[in-house]
């Protein structure tokens, strides 16, 4: 079994900005910008209380995103500005999952550690409280950025999308399926999709947190129980530091997927500290 940290939504490169935790600790995770793309900032659903999320997300950013290395002007109630859903939520053979396309590297190293039915993703991003102030959503002064698990999905099929013919198969497994950006946007090989078997979106709680909030560095320094200590199993992350009962992990430069082989850790008691955290984070969900 594998254990895919994955990240999603807004960061300082795609967006600019951090996803938003709101007063009542609902997340919303920000889709990235994208152009092309299926969807538009305008056409999204979320509301909060009586505020549509493109109201919101126009007072927090200033009418700002920042995509392909610029910031640029940004009126997420017009349809001018793609995004990309990753995860995507999507009706198929009548049950919602979700779906997650990683994209061409991210692709390969999912499939070079073999990444299918059962494995999980914990889906993490960058988040900052927000609080209506004076009329106008704004992130929250002296907020501490942090890194945020915010939904997780247990893999039912991985799909590959290489060729035409993977294409139709996925097709015919998944009628509906087409309306995924991975199978609309010409997405060069290797490309493929991954979709749930069980999923839930999940609220702020503390043990969803990754960042040491105790010692605070940033939020890419991450505060885990001591079970997760395991360079060895880890794909790119390898400073691991023990601090009591819990370890500091630590990483440099920009990471997507970093993926735990439970097979590689050699210890039982390890093995089932693991599997009792991915259960208690499962136990969080909607």
């Amino acid at each position: 079994m594998n254990v895919i940290f994955s990240r999603k939504g807004f960061d300082s490169t795609a967006g600019g900005f951090p996803s938003l935790i709101f007063p009542d600790n609902t997340l919303f995770s920000i889709p990235i910008p994208s152009n092309p793309s299926h969807c538009d900032y305008s056409r999204l659903v979320f509301k909060y209380g009586e505020d549509p999320i493109q109201d919101i997300l126009n007072q927090v950013t200033k009418k700002r995103v920042r995509s392909n290395g610029e910031r640029h002007e940004c009126d997420y109630t017009q349809a001018t500005q793609g995004c990309h859903h990753d995860p995507m939520s999507m009706y198929l053979k009548g049950s919602k999952r979700l779906v997650i396309g990683p994209g061409k590297r991210w692709e390969s190293q999912l499939r070079s550690h073999g990444i299918s039915a059962g494995d999980i993703f914990l889906f993490y991003g960058w988040f900052r409280r927000v609080a209506p102030t004076g009329g106008r959503w704004n992130y929250v002064r002296n907020a501490q950025d942090v890194h945020l698990i915010w939904s997780w999905m247990i893999v039912g099929s991985a799909l590959r999308l290489d060729t035409q013919e993977d294409i139709s198969t996925a097709l015919a497994a998944f009628p509906g399926l087409d309306a995924h950006p991975h199978l609309t946007n010409g997405w060069d090989a290797p490309n493929g999709v991954y979709v749930s078997q069980e999923h839930a979106l999940l609220p702020f709680f503390q043990r969803g947190c990754l960042t040491d909030l105790k010692c605070y560095q940033g939020r890419s320094k991450w505060r885990l129980p001591a079970c997760f200590n395991q360079p060895q199993a880890f794909s790119h992350l390898n400073s691991f530091s023990p601090s009591g009962g819990e370890v500091i992990v630590r990483y440099r430069g920009y990471g997507q997927e970093f993926v735990l082989d439970l097979d590689k850790v050699a210890a039982v008691g390890d093995r089932e500290g693991i599997l009792a955290f991915v259960h208690e984070i499962r136990n969080l969900g909607d």
